[in-house]
């Protein structure tokens, strides 16, 4: 005679798989809502975007920068998604807070041709020799794939604006950047460097926390972040525990000859893009409800943990941050919270009395020609603007 499964047991077993279920479709739901609002066409703009890159295009792209020795660009954003590289992390006792150093690698294309570039020895895009003098470097400029000047080249990018106008200056950025890295990347060059001038550029997709967020617990130790650069002299360079993160992050990179950030099956991409998304705490869900629930006008902690981080260390090493908003492209009604996110910033950082510059109505054209034919990042002439616009700012503080 079969023994019947206790009613307590089944009950929870039942209750459990519903919840699973129930908990996995909210997810999916996030998600599609969150793709459904980002998708919507502004009556701002008469024509629709330009269409997709063809996937054979970019793959051949892909194709001939590997033949030519380049290697798809690591982004430290994805440590955070990927099993192989938190075991990497925890074995080299080692957390990279930029690309691989002195790498050729191939970044992104949209619209201008697939984009590469030489990383220096801290896996930024900035001539390795600047290293050499760290002590010479006016400035630092801390941020997301909008400092490292995704898509375009070097010479387009924000930093070479400003070195243009005469400022030493240094980008310190990885396309997939949140606030808890911008905060221990000032962390970790900061002291070292001791700039004139710090700058931090936010995105609307910043929105975050930091508690549990692997870039703050690692760095929230003032050991690692001491460690993290190694000071000779007026010379800077990553200590030697990154040659052996990289070294094995280089073999697994060479051994999957299929995976890089251009994934060729739109399929493929899209579940990626699921699975390492941020649905899994319902995210998608939060425009809606900004709609019925009143903005508290409270900046969003992650932001506030940057802001703060740069502002108590300029005050302990005698710098000046300089804040900065670089906004979607105004072809696309995004996120209903990038608004939110917007004006909550904006008074902090009055409240704050701190500098800020607004790039949004610089950069919301009626010719839309300030973004990428193809893409969410500004283009040549947009990131010439925004360096204009901070060179101007700093300038006003030399001036004082």
């Amino acid at each position: 005679m079969k023994s019947e499964i206790p009613f307590i047991l089944r009950f929870f077993i039942d209750t459990t798989v519903f919840l699973t279920v129930l908990y996995l479709s909210a997810v999916l739901a996030s998600f599609s809502v969150d793709r459904l609002l980002k998708w919507q066409y502004s009556d701002q703009k008469t024509e629709l975007p330009a269409e997709e890159l063809n996937p054979e295009y970019l793959a051949e792209g892909v194709r001939n920068a590997k033949k030519e020795g380049y290697s798809p660009v690591f982004y430290p954003a994805g440590i955070t998604h990927h099993r192989f590289l938190r075991k990497l992390v925890k074995d080299a006792d080692f957390l990279p807070l930029g690309s691989q150093p002195h790498r050729n690698v191939y970044i992104c294309d949209e619209g201008s041709g697939l984009i590469r570039d030489k990383l220096d020895r801290m896996g930024y895009r900035n001539e390795d020799s600047l290293w050499n003098n760290a002590d010479k470097i006016e400035v630092i400029i801390v941020g997301d794939s909008i400092v490292a000047g995704g898509c375009v080249a070097r010479e387009y990018t924000i930093s070479a604006k400003l070195i243009s106008s005469g400022l030493n200056t240094a980008a310190l950025a990885s396309g997939g950047n949140r606030p808890s890295s911008y905060a221990s990347i000032q962390k970790a060059f900061i002291p070292k460097v001791q700039p004139k001038i710090v700058v931090t550029v936010f995105h609307p997709n910043d929105r975050s926390g930091y508690y549990g967020d692997i870039f703050y617990s690692h760095y929230s130790k003032a050991k690692r972040v001491d460690d993290y650069l190694i000071k000779e002299g007026s010379s800077l360079r990553l200590n030697k525990k990154s040659s052996v993160f990289f070294g094995k992050l280089q073999k697994k990179i060479s051994s999957e000859t299929e995976q890089n950030n251009l994934i060729r099956d739109k399929y493929k991409k899209l579940f990626l893009t699921f699975i390492n998304s941020r649905h899994w705490s319902l995210d998608g869900f939060l425009p809606l409800l900004k709609q019925y629930i009143p903005n508290t006008g409270l900046i969003d902690p992650g932001s506030k943990y940057a802001v703060d981080t740069a502002v108590s260390l300029c005050k302990e090493y005698g710098c000046t941050p300089i804040f900065v908003y670089v906004p979607y492209p105004p072809v696309w009604i995004t996120n209903i919270a990038a608004s939110t996110y917007y004006s909550n910033l904006k008074n902090y950082l009055e409240k704050e009395n701190q500098h800020f510059v607004d790039t949004k109505n610089l950069l919301w054209d009626p010719d839309f020609n300030r973004y990428a034919t193809h893409g969410m990042h500004p283009s040549e002439i947009g990131y010439s603007i925004i360096g204009d616009a901070i060179s101007k700012k700093i300038l006003e503080q030399k001036t004082k």
